[in-house]
């Protein structure tokens, strides 16, 4: 059974180390910790910082069970720009970057999974030509070696504070056609974003 995880998108008026300790005062699991310059960044992170987590960790009954993408403009108020399927391939090569970061930084603290969004598909960009980039770039973050699964999670209707706009993978049947293998999974369920009624 997989433990019950929470989120520290939702936690992020603490520090994080707080955010993780009152994570497990609730009774969660698990944590998925969310990149936020408030928290933590794959780039900026340091090795002290880590240390201090692989700590914490330690001497909690929690787990880190996932990193997160987090906020969608952590680099632009553009949301999730770039992504991996931004016209510009400066603009992906930006974004496998901060990937391959994550999964590094993931490997160092035990972390399983790293998860992150297709982005919006930009005018001009055909659903074909967005698949074959976002399959590359998935396999370009996968080059170096290292045990943690990057997971896709589809992401639905941004609301229009992020700018509007819909992902171009908002659910699981968009993602089906992707490739697959050890290290990588192309669904990440998740059940807010599926329609629910009240019987």
């Amino acid at each position: 059974m997989f433990p019950l995880s929470f989120n520290t998108q939702c936690l992020r008026n603490l520090p994080l180390d707080r955010a993780i300790e009152e994570t497990a005062k609730a009774g969660y699991e698990g944590i998925d910790l969310a990149y936020r310059a408030e928290h933590l960044l794959p780039f900026d992170v340091t090795q002290k910082q880590l240390d201090e987590l692989k700590d914490l960790f330690a001497r909690l009954p929690l787990k880190p069970a996932a990193l997160s993408s987090g906020g969608p403009l952590i680099f632009s108020d553009d949301a999730f720009e770039p992504s991996l399927i931004s016209p510009d391939q400066k603009a992906r090569d930006e974004r496998i970057n901060f990937i391959g970061a994550a999964l590094e930084m993931a490997d160092e603290l035990s972390i399983p999974v790293v998860q992150f969004v297709s982005g919006i598909r930009q005018a001009g960009v055909s659903a074909e030509e967005a698949t074959e980039m976002l399959t590359e770039g998935i396999r370009a973050c996968l080059e170096n070696d290292g045990e943690a699964v990057l997971v896709l999670e589809p992401e639905a209707q941004l609301p229009d504070s992020m700018g509007g706009g819909r992902c171009f993978i908002e659910n699981d049947e968009s993602s089906s056609s992707l490739c697959q293998g050890d290290r990588f999974s192309p669904i990440q369920t998740e059940y807010g974003h599926y329609p629910c009624s009240v019987l």
